[in-house]
């Protein structure tokens, strides 16, 4: 009840495999300090326009130099890109300058969380053939994001307010908000949205 996805671990958590060289790489990152940090990794299956996330750092306490140097080992392939929560934009920059990793600012505002929600969900829903965009490969790393897909819900007290529009709860949402501004600049960059 009041979930904000059509999240089911059996359809969309899988079991990995080894991803081609070939598959584009991005990343969506979310700061964190006493919160978790969520920094998640996704290649790109062009034969079925199908997401595949499959490794990602969810961790509090992560200062910056400690930051990078997770980012750098958990790679392997340097993604395309990275688009980082826009609201931090000194972190943004100390990591551009003194770790030489570059992202760019996710968007945010008024009507951009609701359309990241639905492009996520869209993913996730099934197509004509039965088979969602959107999935988790199972390991240690991913099972954070499966945790927050199954309690992420929308906050019922806003919502009941003419002045705010439906939101989802800014509780253990961190990899949600990753997976949002990943999936936003993917699908506004295969269409030509920039």
């Amino acid at each position: 009840e009041g979930l904000v996805y059509p999240f089911d671990p059996r359809t969309h958590v899988i079991p990995g495999f080894s991803i081609p060289t070939s598959w584009a790489r991005f990343a969506g990152l979310d700061w964190g300090t006493r919160n978790p940090c969520s920094y998640v990794l996704a290649a790109h299956d062009p034969t079925d326009d199908t997401l595949h996330i499959y490794a990602a750092i969810h961790e509090p306490d992560l200062h910056l130099s400690k930051l990078a140097a997770k980012i750098r080992a958990v790679n392997d392939v340097w993604p395309e890109w990275i688009v980082a929560d826009s609201e931090d934009r000194t972190s943004r920059l100390t990591l551009s300058r003194d770790h030489d990793i570059q992202t760019s600012p996710a968007r945010k505002g008024a009507g951009s969380v609701r359309a990241g929600v639905s492009m996520v969900a869209e993913l996730l829903e099934p197509d004509a053939n039965g088979r969602p965009h959107l999935f988790i490969h199972d390991n240690v790393m991913t099972r954070p994001i499966v945790k927050e897909f199954l309690g992420y819900r929308w906050d019922t007290t806003t919502s009941k307010r003419t002045d705010q529009p439906d939101r989802p709860m800014k509780v253990n949402d961190h990899s949600m908000d990753a997976i949002r501004y990943l999936v936003m600049k993917h699908r506004r960059s295969n269409f030509g949205a920039g």
